[in-house]
């Protein structure tokens, strides 16, 4: 029986269609033959080509100005090279200007006075010697050491710089000389502050550095920033009339925190290759503070060799003038 609403599938019946040719679908379609009429139009269109103007190539874009830079006027230079001398030499001299006002009490030091220092020697927590620095306010000094069993005497007279060892000639020296010596360099340090002019004078001009200053350690440049015992630090270097060099390290704050300027290190290098010596703080007398020595130490870690322990600081009458001359050869030390 048919059913009411007709087929619901394709008609079974019906015959599939037949499969096409599949060399006919993949066949591309053949090219069109070139006709008589086309191939008359071909020389038609090549003289219509000669007749026409021919085509001009686009110009090539304009030039770009190029833009020339100013160089800077601020020569940079290489790296330790001073830039600007005038500069420089301003900056050392407010460093050791501020130096001396942070160490003088009074304008002067008092005349027809002295300082004695004592200190004791040890090396790897073991007294192993002794110094004594006799100071005047003047500026002259004799200083006597013994290490670890051998005598060293050096001094200043007021016009020559001398020295003994142990039982051997005196010799004189230039105040270079003394500079090799640590100990000896922490005297002379001492000496040429001493014999600067008055802090009025040095706070209020703008001369060059005095020339007790230049005579004992020699010509001051700003070397640049550092660490010296612990602290940051102005690093100065000095250069004497043959080329020698001499480094010393001042504070650039207090210990508060506040403007203070003082000496903390001195070396005849700054590469730690050669011993220097630390300074702790200052001992107040006879109208001006004297800077303290440490330790001796050596490397860039200041590792210590020597350690000063203060035996004692007092002020006194100035000496005898004999006690500053050089001794003369076969005369006893005292």
């Amino acid at each position: 029986m048919p059913l009411p609403y007709g087929k619901l599938g394709p008609d079974r019946d019906a015959e599939p269609p037949a499969p096409e040719d599949k060399k006919q679908k993949d066949a591309a379609p053949a090219k069109p033959k070139d006709t008589a009429e086309k191939r008359a139009d071909a020389p038609a269109k090549k003289e219509d080509q000669k007749d026409q103007p021919p085509k001009k190539k686009p110009a090539d874009p304009p030039d770009v100005p190029r833009i020339v830079r100013p160089r800077p006027r601020l020569k940079l230079g290489e790296p330790g090279e001073i830039r600007d001398e005038k500069q420089n030499a301003a900056g050392c001299r407010w460093v050791l200007k501020r130096c001396l006002v942070d160490t003088r009490t009074d304008d002067l030091p008092q005349p027809g006075t002295a300082v004695r220092v004592k200190n004791k020697v040890t090396a790897s927590g073991r007294e192993v010697g002794e110094q004594e620095l006799v100071l005047a306010h003047d500026g002259r000094f004799r200083l006597e050491s013994l290490l670890f069993g051998r005598s060293r005497t050096c001094g200043f007279d007021g016009r020559t710089f001398w020295k003994v060892e142990g039982s051997e000639s005196p010799d004189i020296l230039q105040a270079d000389d003394l500079l090799d010596d640590p100990i000896a360099a922490w005297a002379l340090i001492a000496s040429a502050l001493l014999r600067s002019p008055p802090i009025r004078q040095l706070v209020s001009d703008e001369k060059p550095l005095p020339e007790s200053i230049r005579q004992s350690l020699g010509t001051c440049r700003l070397d640049g920033a550092d660490k010296a015992n612990g602290r940051p630090a102005y690093r100065l270097r000095w250069t004497d009339d043959s080329g020698r060099e001499f480094f010393t390290w001042f504070s650039v704050v207090g210990e508060d925190y506040g403007m203070h300027v003082q000496l903390l290190k001195s070396s005849r290098g700054k590469d730690g290759r050669r011993r220097a010596v630390t300074y702790r703080g200052l001992a107040q007398s006879a109208g001006f503070a004297l800077p303290m020595p440490e330790r001796v130490v050596e490397g860039l870690d200041e590792q210590a060799v020597l350690t000063m322990v203060s035996a004692s600081v007092q002020q006194e009458k100035l000496p005898a003038a004999d006690l500053w001359k050089m001794p003369t050869e076969g005369e006893d030390e005292e």
